[in-house]
């Protein structure tokens, strides 16, 4: 089962994962560390610009096709990458879910 992380500020709750993703915009892999149905925390070897837009696509579990989101850089350092998701389609937010809970 998935460790749920708390933090007040956030409207969706943020769950502890392991799971691969590519930012398809730069042709770059992440490897995500935790996720809600608002966004992604991702370790990466590329620094990324603050409010930069980019598409991301995320193996989950026991799926045989990944979710694709189209994301805003929330925070960049150079290990990690928080991503906000922006406009995701009803559709993939209930895959996230299915997939964290």
């Amino acid at each position: 089962m998935a460790q749920t992380i708390p933090n007040e500020r956030r409207r969706a709750t943020r769950v502890a994962v392991d799971l691969q993703a590519v930012d398809t915009t730069h042709a770059h892999p992440l490897h995500v560390r935790d996720l809600s149905l608002g966004g992604a925390r991702c370790t990466t070897t590329r620094r990324y610009a603050v409010g930069s837009s980019l598409d991301v696509v995320i193996g989950l579990p026991g799926s045989p096709e990944p979710v694709r989101l189209e994301g805003a850089v929330a925070a960049s350092s150079d290990a990690t990458v928080q991503i906000r998701f922006v406009k995701p389609r009803k559709r993939d937010l209930v895959r996230l879910a299915e997939a964290l809970w």
